[in-house]
C-alpha cells in the first residue's frame, strides 16, 4: 500500500495510443500517432503529417502494429503498439516495477467523458493498468485533466465520473477495493490538472470541483500554470482566486514543461533551468510552505513537439543531466515527492520509457515536396506555395524544415531514463547519495 506521496517519484501517464485493427471504436485511424491538422487524419512521415516526435521502442511488446507508410534506416517497415491492448499496458508497469518506479497519475481528460469513442479508450486503458498495478504492485493515481471541462463536459458530468470511477475501482475500500491507490494526509488522492488554463469555464468550476472531491473524502493535489504566483500571460483568471484555490489543496505542482532548458540555447522564456531554479521554483516553495500546501516538482527529460508545431523549440535531453539537474535541485530545496512529464508522451517528446535511439528512427522525409503553412498561429499543409503577410506568418517547403524525429541519444540505452527515475526514486528516499552529477550506470 501506499500511504503517502512522500518518498515517491510518480510520472504521468498518457495512455491514449490506438491503432488501426487494434479492435478500438477509433476504427481505421491512429490516435496520437496521426497529425491533428486536418481530417480526414494521416499517419506519414512529413511534418504535420504525423503527430509524433518519438518513436516507441516496440522489440518488448507482445502485440505490434506495422506503420507502413514509414521506413527504418535498414529499409524494413517500423511497428508501433497500441495502448488499447492490455498486454501494452501490463509491460508498461512491469517497466515500472523492474526500473523502481513508484507508480503513475492516470490521466483522464474532461473532453473523453462524454465522448463514447475515446471514453472507450480511457476506459480500457484505466481497467488495464489498474490490473498492472495490482499485479506488480506500483501507485496508481487518477488524475483529471480539465481540458475541454465546458464545451464538451460539464462539470456536474466531470464530478460524476470521478464518483463512478472511484466506485469501481473502490479508492475508499482498501481491503475489497484497489489497494495499490495513492493515500496521502490518510485519504485517496485525486489530481486535477490544466486548472486555470481554460477560458471555457470560471474559477468558481474549479473549485467547486475541488470542494466535492474533498467532501467525497479525497486528498487533492493541483496543476496550474507556471507562473501562477505573480501572475503572467499563462494564468487568465488572475493570481487572487487561484491561490484561494490552491491554498485548499494539500499538494501543489505546476506545469513547468517547455519554460526552461538546459543550457539557455532552446529560448524559454524562463531561461536556463538554473536561473529559473533560484528565481521561481525556490519562491514557488517557500510561498505553499506558508500556507501548508505540499510541493510535487515536475520535472521532464526534454521536449520538442515539431512535427505538429514546426514553431516549437527542442530543449535537449543532454544525455540525462537536464532531468538529473531538476532532480537534484527539487531534493535539495526540500521536497519530498517528484512528478514526472511524461512516461508515454511522445507526442511533445517528453517520454521517458523505451524510444528508439536516433540512429535507428523512421525517416521523416514525405516522398513528394508540399509546403508548410503558419498562418495566425495555425499551421496547414498545402500542395503549392502559399502567399501570407503578417508578422511572424510563414510558408516554407517541408524539407527546408529539416525536422526529424527525436531518438534517444546513441551514446545510450533506450531505457536509460527509466533508470534514471528509479535513481530519482533512490535519491529522494536517501537510498543513494544525492549527487549534482547523474549517477554512474553500471554497463
Amino acid at each position: 500500500m501506499y500511504d503517502s506521496y512522500h518518498g515517491l517519484v510518480m510520472c504521468g501517464y498518457q495512455g491514449w495510443f490506438a491503432c488501426n485493427g487494434d479492435g478500438s471504436q477509433y476504427g481505421p485511424s491512429w490516435p496520437h500517432y496521426s497529425d491533428k491538422w486536418a481530417f480526414p487524419r494521416i499517419f506519414q512521415p512529413g511534418v504535420g503529417r504525423n503527430g509524433i516526435d518519438m518513436w516507441p521502442d516496440v522489440s518488448e511488446y507482445k502485440v505490434t502494429y506495422e506503420a507502413s507508410a514509414f521506413e527504418l534506416p535498414d529499409g524494413t517497415k517500423p511497428r508501433i503498439f497500441s495502448s488499447y491492448d492490455e498486454s501494452s499496458v501490463n509491460l508498461h508497469f512491469k517497466w515500472m516495477k523492474e526500473y523502481g518506479i513508484s507508480g503513475v497519475f492516470m490521466q483522464r481528460f474532461a473532453s473523453q467523458i462524454e465522448n463514447p469513442v475515446a471514453r472507450e479508450l480511457s476506459d480500457k486503458v484505466l481497467s488495464s493498468a489498474m490490473k498492472a498495478s495490482d499485479q506488480y504492485g506500483r501507485a496508481i493515481c487518477m488524475m483529471y485533466d480539465l481540458v475541454g471541462l465546458g464545451p464538451e463536459c460539464t462539470v456536474d458530468q466531470l464530478i460524476e465520473d470521478i464518483r463512478n470511477v472511484s466506485e469501481q475501482y473502490g479508492f475508499f475500500d482498501r481491503e475489497t477495493g484497489h489497494r495499490y491507490y495513492l493515500y496521502h494526509n490518510g485519504k485517496p488522492l485525486i489530481a486535477l490538472v490544466s486548472v486555470d488554463e481554460n477560458a471555457n469555464y470560471t474559477i468558481a468550476d474549479a473549485q467547486r470541483i475541488v470542494d466535492t472531491c474533498q467532501e467525497m473524502g479525497f486528498s487533492i493535489m493541483i496543476s496550474c500554470p507556471t507562473y501562477w504566483r505573480e501572475g503572467g500571460g499563462d494564468v487568465p483568471f488572475g493570481t487572487a482566486a487561484l491561490h484561494e484555490l490552491i491554498k485548499d489543496a494539500d499538494i501543489l505542482t505546476p506545469w513547468y514543461v517547455g519554460r526552461y532548458d538546459w543550457d539557455g540555447t532552446a529560448g524559454a522564456h524562463g531561461g536556463k533551468f538554473s536561473v529559473f531554479k533560484e528565481k521561481v521554483a525556490k519562491a514557488d516553495k517557500a510561498w505553499l510552505d506558508t500556507y501548508g500546501v505540499e510541493f510535487a516538482p515536475l520535472c521532464f527529460a526534454g521536449y520538442s513537439d515539431r512535427n505538429m508545431h514546426p514553431n516549437s523549440k527542442v530543449f535537449k535531453r543532454a544525455g540525462g543531466d537536464f532531468f538529473w539537474s531538476q532532480v537534484h535541485n527539487s531534493i535539495e530545496m526540500g521536497c519530498k515527492m517528484i512528478y514526472v512529464a511524461m512516461f508515454d508522451e511522445i507526442d511533445e517528446g517528453t517520454a521517458i520509457f523505451k524510444c528508439l535511439r536516433q540512429s535507428e528512427v523512421p525517416s521523416n522525409e514525405f516522398w513528394s515536396e508540399y509546403y508548410v503553412v503558419f498562418e495566425n498561429g495555425t499551421y496547414r499543409r498545402s500542395t503549392t506555395p502559399v502567399e501570407v503577410s503578417g508578422n511572424g506568418n510563414w510558408c516554407k517547403k517541408a524539407s527546408e524544415l529539416g525536422i526529424t524525429f527525436t531518438g534517444i541519444e546513441d551514446n545510450l540505452q533506450s531505457d536509460h531514463y527509466l533508470w534514471l527515475a528509479g535513481q530519482a526514486g533512490k535519491a529522494i528516499r536517501k537510498e543513494i547519495p544525492l549527487t549534482a552529477k547523474q549517477p554512474a550506470r553500471q554497463q
